[in-house]
C-alpha cells in the first residue's frame, strides 16, 4: 500500500547526502517530485499458553484447547514426553515452549500428582517458567488439598464444579492477562490483612480498590498474600471462596478487607 505526501518543490538533490530520510519503519522513497511513503504493516503476534497437565486429563485438555481457540490463544501441549525422545531432548524441548509463550497454565488435578513420574515434569516445567519470568496461573480442584507443593505462581483459580465451565474459567484469564490487554485505569488501594485459625487454615483479606477503566477492558483480581510463605498472587474466585495456598497447601478462605 503506498500513501502519496504533499507535493515537494525541492529536487531530488535536496534530500540528505545519505539518502531519503526513514521515519521509524518507513522510508520516504521518490517518484520524480512526489515523496511516497512505503508503510511496513504489522500484526500482532498471537497469545501462546503452554499447558502443563496429565495425559489422564485429556477431555478437560481437549475443551480447554477449543475453547481458547475461540479466543485467538494458540495452546501448546507436549504429549508422551519420552516415547519418542530422550529425556534430555523433551526438557529442551519443554523449555523452549515455555520461552515462546506469553504465559502457563498447570492444570493441578488429582491426575497431576497421581505418579513420580509426572510430578517431576511439572516441577521441570515450574522451574522453566520462574526462571522466564512468565505468568503461571494454577488451576485446582475444589477441595481438594493438592497433592504437591509449588513453588513459583502468580495466579490461583479454583475449577468450577462444573466440568463444562472450567474452560470458560480459562477464557476469561487468558483475556486479561495476555500482552495486548490494555491495564486497567485508576489505583488499586486497600490493605492484606489476615488472622491464623489454626489447624482450620487462614483467611486472607484482599486488595480491594477503585479499579476503573474502559467497559470492554477486562478487570484484573484482587491479589492475595499467604501469611505464612508470604508469596502474593492474583486470585480469581468470589469471595468466600476456600482454597490452598499452592506452597504451604493451607486451607485459605477468601474474605474482603
Amino acid at each position: 500500500m503506498q500513501t502519496r505526501c504533499a507535493q515537494r518543490s525541492e529536487s531530488h538533490e535536496a534530500w540528505p547526502s545519505g539518502g531519503p530520510p526513514r521515519i521509524g519503519k518507513r522510508t520516504v522513497s521518490q517518484s520524480g517530485r512526489v515523496p511516497v511513503v512505503k508503510a511496513q504493516v504489522t500484526r500482532d503476534l498471537p497469545v501462546r499458553v503452554f499447558l502443563s497437565h496429565s495425559r489422564k486429563d485429556a477431555a478437560l485438555v481437549g475443551r480447554t484447547r477449543a475453547a481458547l481457540g475461540i479466543v485467538d490463544v494458540t495452546p501448546f501441549v507436549l504429549e508422551d514426553l519420552e516415547g519418542s525422545r530422550t529425556v534430555r531432548a523433551a526438557r529442551d524441548e519443554i523449555e523452549q515452549a515455555i520461552a515462546q509463550t506469553d504465559m502457563v497454565f498447570l492444570l493441578l488435578t488429582t491426575n497431576a500428582t497421581a505418579t513420580e513420574y509426572t510430578k517431576a515434569w511439572i516441577t521441570h516445567e515450574v522451574a522453566c517458567a520462574s526462571s522466564r519470568g512468565k505468568k503461571l496461573a494454577i488451576f485446582q480442584e475444589p477441595g481438594v488439598v493438592p497433592g504437591m507443593p509449588v513453588t513459583y505462581w502468580s495466579d490461583v483459580v479454583v475449577f468450577s464444579a462444573d466440568p463444562g465451565h472450567r474452560p470458560i474459567q480459562m477464557q476469561r484469564v487468558v483475556k486479561t492477562l495476555k500482552p495486548s490487554a490494555a491495564p486497567a485505569a485508576g489505583v488499586v488501594g486497600g490493605a492484606l490483612v489476615g488472622t491464623i485459625l489454626g489447624p482450620v487454615g487462614m483467611i486472607i483479606g484482599a486488595i480491594i480498590g477503585g479499579a476503573g477503566g474502559a467497559a470492554s477492558t477486562p478487570k484484573p483480581p484482587p491479589k492475595l498474600r499467604c501469611q505464612k510463605c508470604g508469596n502474593v498472587f492474583r486470585f480469581w474466585n468470589p469471595i468466600g471462596t476456600v482454597f490452598y495456598c499452592p506452597h504451604c497447601r493451607i486451607p485459605i478462605r477468601f474474605v474482603a478487607s
